[in-house]
Formats: structure tokens, sequence, C-alpha cells
């Protein structure tokens, strides 16, 4: 089916431009059970819109399709996103178009964001912006009686407005509270991504009755929490290797005041005591930043870096100006993403690493690749003799370079395993 040319039926010529097909790398794209799209919405002005449109499973469609995509639940799923769009308590991102299409499906039209998880990758993400996430969605502070839970959050599941409001992307995701309990139809999410006391807490049978998980709100609250700080912690310390337990991940930051912060709060967390995130940002914020808070994430080719992208990883002061090192490293962009999707096994991981390391002998004026190879072995080797090794070659081109120097104490001071 072209799926293209489909959007463009459906939607109102007068109203919507400019509509693109897109690939995603969540559940619903990755099974074909949800076509995506930008597009450009009229209706005020001109509005830049991301279009999720989820086929309703046909007559043939497996039990697993069918439980997910039916045209019932698509149909409820339609009237929660009603609900959410006008709940202004909730901060969800703005909704521009919500309804079926016939028997073909559920179109959701939204305000386009910028991907939290986008942030993270490029080294873009800060501890302000963290601050800003703990504050805003800080579930304490909601306005209003009715309860709510986001049953998937995670960097990919936010996004940032143009005016720098974090929001809740997925809105499937949000389910209410009913009879003191939040039943989660679809109970899919990334369960790694809590801490194992928690997990636990969420994925005990007594919760599922055979159609639903039903969490008390407490839990549910317990839950999101975490959620929001293992974002906040990615802001502050980069992205968090698969499938590591979140604290120890934190642990592994010995001596960073993000992360001793962000650990107290979850051992509190873990322990049913009280943590407000507001009261967390403030004490982040007192932490005070330190010169290299996370390990370098993947640059993007000098052709496409923003300003302050550049400024998150300034060039050396004389590089190499003919491009060869920045065409070399643009054809591993793919496998970059693929490491931080957990996609690489150990032989492709090996593989990667070498052609990083061929570009780095060939052109070490290239500090984008030094800093992903030192990500590579911090966050996904787990090997501290290979990380400093990366550091001291890439200081023996880069002398004057901060985060270098910051992350070979750090390395030095990191006991073996």
């Amino acid at each position: 089916m072209d799926y293209q040319n489909f959007l463009r039926t459906i939607l109102p010529a007068g109203e919507w431009s400019d509509i693109n097909v897109v690939n995603g790398d969540g559940m619903m794209n990755g099974r074909n059970w949800a076509t995506l799209a930008t597009a450009r919405w009229h209706r005020k002005g001109g509005v830049a819109a991301f279009i999720k449109f989820i086929h309703a499973a046909g007559p043939a469609a497996g039990r697993e399709t069918r439980d997910i995509t039916d045209a019932e639940r698509l149909r409820q799923i339609l009237m929660r996103v009603q609900r959410i769009a006008q709940s202004p308590s909730i901060p969800s991102v703005a909704v521009l178009d919500a309804r079926m299409i016939l028997d073909k499906g559920l179109l959701l039209a939204m305000e386009q964001v910028t991907v939290i998880q986008t942030l993270v990758d490029k080294g873009l993400a800060t501890p302000d912006l963290a601050i800003t996430i703990l504050r805003d969605l800080d579930p304490d502070i909601e306005a209003g009686a009715q309860k709510w839970h986001h049953f998937d959050v995670c960097a990919r599941n936010l996004g940032l407005t143009n005016g720098g409001k974090p929001v809740y992307l997925d809105i499937e995701s949000i389910y209410f509270e009913d009879a003191g309990r939040i039943p989660v139809t679809l109970p899919a999410f990334k369960a790694w991504r809590l801490p194992s006391p928690l997990k636990a807490e969420v994925v005990n049978t007594n919760n599922f009755d055979g159609q639903a998980i039903h969490l008390n709100t407490d839990l549910a609250t317990r839950k999101i929490k975490s959620e929001i700080m293992l974002v906040a912690a990615e802001c502050c310390l980069g992205p968090i290797p698969y499938p590591i337990d979140p604290l120890d991940w934190l642990k592994s930051f010995k001596q960073n005041t993000y992360a001793i912060a962000l650990l107290d709060a979850y051992s509190r967390l873990i322990a049913g005591q009280s943590v407000s995130l507001t009261t967390l940002a403030s004490t982040l914020r007192s932490a005070g930043p330190i010169e290299a808070p996370f390990p370098p994430p993947l640059a993007a080719p000098v052709a496409q870096q923003t300003k302050d992208a550049t400024a998150v990883f300034p060039r050396p002061t004389s590089p190499s100006e003919n491009g060869d090192w920045q065409a070399l490293h643009a054809t591993l962009t793919e496998q970059a993403r693929a490491l931080r999707r957990a996609e690489l096994n150990e032989t492709k991981r090996t593989n990667y690493r070498t052609q990083l390391e061929d570009i780095a002998n060939r052109f070490p004026e290239a500090l984008p690749v030094w800093n992903e190879l030192l990500l590579l072995a911090i966050s996904y080797e787990r090997d501290r003799d290979n990380a400093l090794s990366v550091v001291n070659r890439a200081l023996s081109f880069h002398r004057d370079n901060k985060d270098l120097q910051h992350w070979k104490q750090i390395l030095s001071a990191w006991s073996a395993e």
C-alpha cells in the first residue's frame, strides 16, 4: 500500500500540505501496525505536525495484531486521546486532529516537537533540561482531581516544544484512574528502565487480570517518578546502556554530584518514602555543573551540526579542513544509531570500533570520533582500560581539551573490574 498517497487522500488538501512518510524505531512502526509522517497543518497558520496512523487489524490478522489494533480498541484509544486533549492539567503534546477513518484505522495528528532522546544522543541535553523536566512533569503539582498515568515514559516518549516546555508523547500510553486503580490495557513498557525492586512491584501477577494491569495510584506515581528521574539522569550523564539496572548505572559515576543526588532520591522512592521531583530539581541545580558530566555522545557530521552542538564539543584549533573524516564518519551513522538501540552484538560492536579507530588514526583531529570511541568503551563495553587508552591517545592531539582531561581523571579513579 502507498501510505503517502493514502494519507494525502484522507487529509483535506486545504488543511494539510508537505505530507512525508518517515521511519520510526518504535514497536508500532516496526511491526507495520502504524504509519508515521510529518506534515504542515494550516488551520492555525502552518503548524509543523507529526502524524501517526494506526492501521485497524484486518480479518486475517493474527491474535497479537488484533489485540493491539482491533478497531474496537482503536475507538477506545480515540476516546482516551479526546479526553487527554480536553485535560489542560496533563502536559501532553498538543493534539491537532484525532479521528477514526472509516474501517481503515485511527488518525492521530500532533504538534511536532523535539524528542528528548534526540538531544540526549547528540549531547545537547543538559542538567538545565533535567531540572526543567523534573519541575514541569512533577506529578505532585498537577491541577485537577482526576488521576492518570503514562505507562511508557522514556526519553523517546518525551518532547520539548518550541517554547521549551516538556510534554508527553506516545499519548496512547496515557490511562485514567477507575475506582482507585489505573487499568492499563496494553502493558507495554521498557521494564529494564525501572530499578529491580520497583519493576518487581509493577509486573507482580496480582496486578494482572488477564486483560489489563491494574496499578494503584501510589505505585503508578512511584513508577512515573522513577521513569522521569531516569530521563533527567540521561540529560546529565548521557544515555543509559541497555539493559543495565538504573541503580547500577548511577553507581558507576563515582563522586558525580548529579548521580549522588539521583541515587539518594531513588533509594527513598524504592523504600516508599515521599520524593518530590520539584525538590530534586532544586538539589540538582545546587549541585552545580561539572566539566564533563556524561560520556561523550555521537556528534553529527559538521555540515549538520547546530551552533549549540559545536559549543558542546568545540572543534580543535587547527583541524584538517578537507572534510575527508567528516564524510567517513557520516558513513557510520546507522551503526551509531544501532549501538544506542542495543542492536549491535559483540562482533558488530568490535567491527564498529575498528572502523572508528581507523578514522581516528588517519585523522587524529577528528574529536567527535574520539568521543564516540570513548562512549563505546565506557557505556557499552564497560572497558576501563580501553577507555583510558582512548583518552590518552586523544589527549596527545587535543592537549587542552577540558572534557578529555576530566575523563582521564575519572577513568584513573575507576578501578578496573
